[in-house]
Formats: C-alpha cells, structure tokens, sequence
C-alpha cells in the first residue's frame, strides 16, 4: 500500500516538475509585454511610462509600435525594460486619449512580443486666473478694507476661488506652482511675494528701497521669477533681476554694454530660456536658472511677440509692416508682411499660427479686431461696435482665447497708487470658443492668464 503510494506521489510530482518546465520554456519564447504604465501631467510636457517584462531590444524604433488617440505628437524613448512616452504638444483639456502598444516590440534576445497594451488617462479641465479690482470701494474711514482679488475659474464651472487678496494689486502671474503678486504699499514703494498653491506658504521676493517693479513674470515650468525694476532716485535705470523662490536666491541679469537696461523679457514655454530685450533695440537670450550664462545676442528688432509652442521660433516686429520669424535652430529668418497697424504678435499655442489685433482707424476713432495668419491673414475675432480689444490669451490647447475689451469711450483709474499698471475701470474678460466661434461668457476682470 505505502509502495503504491509513493509511486503516485512520485508520478505527480514528476508531471508538476514537467509543467512547470513547460511553463518556463513558454514563457521564455514570449516577448516582451507591458506590466503596468503611470501618466504624469505634472511637468511641461505630459508623460507616460511603459515598464516592460524584460529589456528591450536597443535597436529598433518604439514610435512605431504606439499610437494615440485622438492623435497627438510625441517621441519615445526606452531605457532598458522602460519606455518613456513625452508628448511634444499641449493636448485638449478635460479630454480622454487612448495609448495602444502594439504587439511586435522585440526584447534583447530578439523575440518579438504578441500582446496588444491599451491604457486609457484623462486630461485636466482648462483654468484661467485673472485679477477682480475693487474700484467702487469708497473708504468711508481709514480702518475700511478695499482688496483686490486673484481669482481662478474652471471652463465649464461657476465657482470662483480666490487664490490671493490685497488692497491695491498691479499685477500677477503664476503657473502649476506658484502665484506671484505685485501690490503698492504706497506710491513708493511696492511689495512683491509669492504663494505656494500646494502648501498655502507665502514668501517675500525682496525689491531694493526707491525701486518700482514696470513688468512681472514667473517662469512656466520653475520657482524663477523675473522683473524689471526702475530706480526712483538717481539713475532712473531699468534692471532686469531674477529670483529663485524655492532656493531664496537673488541675481541680476544684465545686457552686454555699461548702463545698458532692459525693456521687454519674456520666458520661453519650458523655461529653459529668456528673451531680453535693452535699450538699444538689441534681443537676447539666456538661460535664467543659470545666474553667470552668457546672452547669445540674436538681432535688432522693434517689437517681440512670443515663442512658438516648442520654442523653435520667435516672432518679432522689424518695421512697419515687416515681421520677422526666427528660427532658434537655424538662426535664419522669414519675413511675414501685415497690416501696418497690426500690434501684440503671438504664436497660437499648439501651431505656428499668428494671432495679432489689428487696428482699423476711422475719420473720429478706431476699432480693433483680432486677426489670424497662416499663410495669408484673416480676420478671427471681432467686439460689437462699442468695445476695443486690448489684449489677448489663447489656451493652451488653443480651444479657447481669454479676450479684454473695454468701451471705446471707457475710463481709466485714476489712483496713484496703480501707477504703471493703470487699465480701464470696466474692462471685461470675455471667453472665447474658437471652435464654434461664439462668446462663451463675459468677466468683470483684466490680466488673464491660463493653466491646466
């Protein structure tokens, strides 16, 4: 009886031994699969990465392999058992996309995989901040309160949220991380800080006594602000300075020339550079996390617009009716020719389209109107008859365009205290479907800037 057990035991345990070799000889003549994925949109370009069930074969082109949908652009590169998916363009907000690795990726044995990979990831809804001033505050004593307010808005919701108040706020910008606000403490003196929306912690970018910040930005993918600054006494130079919030470190950025200051700047989309232009008309461009970079000198223009939406070019106004772009790549350019009165270029933020306003002057006033250039100008937006655009911001995925208008005969404030940054009292914020072509809906409010 035990002899007839063992016997059966042995036999089972034989043919256990031979499945699960094979198991193993199976799975060592299949290739390559995806185990699991993760998606990462916190950065300036989203992310997806792939890990395998064994290193890749270095050789051979991933791209061709993936697809997505709705189509986007991107590269892939892998590393070992990791592919790295970087999308090369903004996509549509509050969208789902679809990525499919397709079977046919080989391992470093050469044997291809059969598995098809879908993973499925969901874009964020489309927020804009803008800033709310409190003008029909009449301080009945000195004790009353009048602030300004940041406020952010989701397309598509009603709700508003404050993200920051304070009497007499100039300006602000922000990206994913930081608000940075510029208010007047007196006519004197002004008061730059900054608010960590993920911990609520406030920090103070300092500003040198007698000095007046004229123009304000944060970097889009850094803890970088910049600003401009002109001494009230003295000098009366224009400086260029640069601050690091998370590392409380402080530097200037100055032009090439003795007593040479700064009158336009402006990032570039993944921060890695800054466009500076001096008082001699000359541009340049530098690395601003890198204090000692030297500016590479890139022409003489009049006026600058933007970065494209992958920082290969720049627009700039050269003359009347001459506009020029720049290819970073390259250093060459291409002349664009508009309307002489066509002002405040800017790249479409997805495409190499042109957005600019135009304006159209009668025999008593003008008007304003937003036209479009691709290979010939067309006409893109225009207000009713009573209202002038002042300005303009296209989403990120260009599915949407933030408009300020103002009445034609409006009223600008008045205080003192705004001085610099003085902007028509009902200037309105109207939000713009560039799909449908209609006016979503119409903002008290000026100085819009968007964020996913």
């Amino acid at each position: 009886m035990q002899t007839r057990f063992n016997k059966l035991f042995a036999i089972t345990v034989g043919l256990l031994v031979i499945c699960c070799l094979i198991l193993v000889l199976m799975l060592q003549n299949q290739g390559p699969h995806v185990r699991n994925s993760s998606f990462d949109n916190s950065g300036y370009r989203t992310v997806i990465t792939l890990n395998f069930s064994a290193p890749l074969l270095p050789d051979q082109q991933v791209d061709q392999y993936i697809t997505v949908q709705p189509s986007a652009v991107f590269s892939a590169n892998h590393t070992g058992s990791q592919i790295t998916v970087v999308f090369q363009q903004n996509l549509s907000a509050d969208s789902e996309y679809r990525v499919t690795v397709n079977a046919g990726l080989k391992d470093t044995r050469g044997v291809a995989g059969e598995r098809v990979y879908v993973t499925d990831f969901n874009t964020e809804p489309a927020r804009f901040t803008y800033l709310k001033r409190n003008y029909d505050c009449n301080k009945k004593s000195n004790s009353e309160i009048c602030n300004d307010q940041i406020v952010e808005r989701q397309i598509g919701s009603n709700n508003e949220v404050v993200l920051s108040e304070a009497e007499h706020i100039k300006t602000f910008d922000r990206n994913r991380d930081w608000l940075v606000v510029l208010r007047a403490e007196n006519e004197e003196t002004d008061v730059l800080y900054a608010v960590n929306l993920k911990t609520k912690e406030t920090v103070r970018v300092p500003i040198f006594g007698y000095e007046k910040v004229d123009k304000l930005s944060i970097s889009p993918t850094s803890s970088v602000v910049a600003f401009t600054t002109t001494q009230l006494k003295g000098s009366f130079t224009v400086k260029l300075s640069a601050y690091m919030l998370d590392q409380a470190r402080f530097y200037e950025i100055k032009p090439p020339g003795d007593d040479n200051g700064v009158s336009y700047f402006a990032f570039s989309n993944d921060g890695n550079s800054l466009l500076y232009e001096d008082f001699n008309q000359s541009y340049f461009v530098t690395n601003p996390l890198t204090p000692n970079y030297t500016p590479v000198l890139l022409g003489s223009y009049s006026q600058s617009g933007s970065f494209n939406f992958n920082d290969s070019k720049i627009i700039f106004q050269k003359g009347a009716v001459q506009n020029v772009v720049y290819d970073s790549k390259t250093q060459e350019t291409r002349s664009i020719y508009l309307s002489d009165s066509v002002t405040k270029l800017a790249f479409a933020s997805t495409s190499n389209d042109i957005f600019a306003i135009e304006f159209i002057y009668g025999t008593t006033s003008y008007t304003t109107k937003i036209i479009k250039y691709q290979n010939e100008s067309e006409d893109f937006y225009r207000p009713n008859n009573e209202m002038n655009i002042d300005g303009f911001v296209s989403s990120p995925d260009d599915e949407h365009m933030l408009i300020e208008v103002s009445p034609i005969k409006t009223t600008y404030d008045t205080d003192k205290l705004y001085s610099g940054y003085s902007r028509p009292k009902n200037g309105q914020l109207v939000l713009y479907d560039t799909k449908s072509k209609k006016e979503l809906l119409v903002l008290d409010g000026i100085n819009p800037v968007w964020t996913y």
